[in-house]
């Protein structure tokens, strides 16, 4: 058994391809979950093949018939007669035949061009079709898809503006798939939650598709890039778990029959066949938003002088500071046991010292100590015996939603606001204002070195 370092631009079909082996050998040689993940750097054990796999060929098999030795006479006139050698159980996959017309098989040792060992496939009279309609190995690799441009006939809320509003209506967790019309890579499938509420007659911008089919949570995120020629909305992955996908992609929204939004990677678009590739944070990903319409255009302006990025209205870079070491303290005291001394700094601080204005310096000073804690919101949650945490989770997430309020950011105050309505935060709670806090935390300003 060989290695291979995966490279920047491998994917796990494309590397099969390289070695002669399969996906699926790949993936249990190497105990891969999802074959859409792969890291670059990562050494791959590439399995040896033995001559019964190296005729592993999707829509084909081999299979052995000692009883066909006994029909061996009359089958090989019938193929010099415009017969055929059947390459798949007669059976299970008829279909799958190469003709071989008397062209190919002279008399009796006079110069054979095809050698066949009759032991190892079926020899059958074939019905006379022409040998135009055959279909070859690589036909039968993939199944027939439609290109990306063909509706289909398939509905798009567009058309059909109360799509939206009946699915998010139906009672229960709402799921969502996202899926490669090749079938080469595995589904990415779960939770959804939308990061906005789509208005009559338009679909979300942005939403997220939580997968924990291989044990543990990933977390996909999703933005709206356009349309198609038929009104369906085009979607881009962006990032998994906030790394970034580094691979080009797009995806159809369609409707199923069922009445349920999925999202197709169709055959023509970007990554159709291909597994998603993640970078790392600091990668930026190739996302390149396809407009709807034609920008108008417009004399150019004058650019005006630059000016410094003001500072969070009403807080001075000294006070932003002083929120992050109030954040810092808190980390450390929320990690590992919380004693009585340490509930009782974190209350002061946040009743006293946390305000509307300094708070996501607050969460962002949290954010960068916290070490191998969780978020905030699901650390003090989790937190045993302590006694005021609920009121404390309610104290920030009030402050949050003002300062998000005032720096322009309704949509995501409105979500806090939701779950402000509930008596008691559960943990699913805690999550969505950690959701809301990560992305937040993200558009700050850089604090300047004084």
């Amino acid at each position: 058994m060989s290695g291979y370092e995966i490279q920047r631009g491998d994917t796990l079909s494309k590397i099969a391809k390289q070695f002669g082996v399969t996906v699926k050998q790949l993936q249990d040689a190497n105990g891969i979950k999802n074959p859409n993940l792969i890291i670059i750097g990562n050494t791959l054990k590439i399995p040896d093949i033995t001559s019964d796999k190296a005729f592993d060929i999707p829509g084909f098999s081999l299979e052995r018939n000692p009883a066909a030795a006994e029909n061996v006479a009359a089958p090989v006139d019938n193929a010099a007669d415009g017969g055929s050698v059947d390459l798949a159980s007669a059976t299970e996959q008829p279909a799958a035949k190469i003709d071989i017309s008397a062209a190919t098989i002279d008399k009796a040792g006079e110069h054979p061009v095809a050698a066949l060992d009759v032991s190892e496939v079926t020899i059958d009279k074939a019905e006379e079709q022409p040998a135009a309609a055959q279909p070859t190995a690589a036909a039968a690799e993939e199944p027939a898809e439609a290109p990306a441009s063909q509706n289909n006939g398939v509905k798009n809320s567009a058309n059909n503006p109360e799509l939206w509003g009946n699915f998010l209506g139906t009672d229960g967790e709402k799921t969502m798939v996202c899926r490669d019309a090749s079938g080469r890579t595995e589904d990415i499938s779960g939770k959804l939650r939308l990061l906005d509420e789509p208005k009559a007659g338009e679909d979300p911008q942005s939403f997220t598709i939580t997968d924990s089919s291989s044990g543990s949570d990933h977390e996909y995120l999703y933005q709206k890039v356009g349309v198609d020629e038929n009104g369906n909305a085009l979607y881009k992955c962006v990032s998994m778990n906030g790394d970034p996908i580094i691979s080009k992609n797009q995806y159809t929204l369609q409707w199923t029959d069922d009445n349920k939004p999925e999202l197709v990677n169709a055959k023509g678009q970007d990554n159709h066949g291909e597994g998603l590739k993640v970078g790392k944070k600091e990668d930026t990903p190739p996302v390149e938003p396809a407009p709807t319409e034609p920008a108008p255009v417009e004399e150019p302006e004058p650019e005006p002088t630059p000016e410094p990025e003001p500072e969070p209205k009403g807080i001075s870079a000294e006070e932003r500071n002083k929120a992050r070491e109030f954040g810092a303290d808190v980390s450390d005291y929320l990690v590992g046991y919380t004693d009585d001394s340490e509930q009782g700094l974190t209350k002061d601080i946040i009743k006293e010292d946390v305000t509307a204005e300094n708070v996501a310096d607050f969460l962002k000073g949290y954010e960068d100590n916290k070490g191998l804690g969780d978020r905030f919101f699901e650390q003090l949650r989790s937190e045993w015996g302590f006694r005021d945490k609920q009121d404390l989770m309610r104290d920030v997430a009030e402050k949050l939603s003002e300062n998000l309020r005032a720096n322009g950011q309704d949509k995501w105050a409105d979500e806090v606001d939701i779950v402000l309505q509930n008596q008691e935060f559960s943990k699913d709670d805690a999550k969505v204002l950690d959701d809301i806090v990560k992305y937040y935390l993200k558009t700050l300003p850089e604090l300047e070195q004084e």
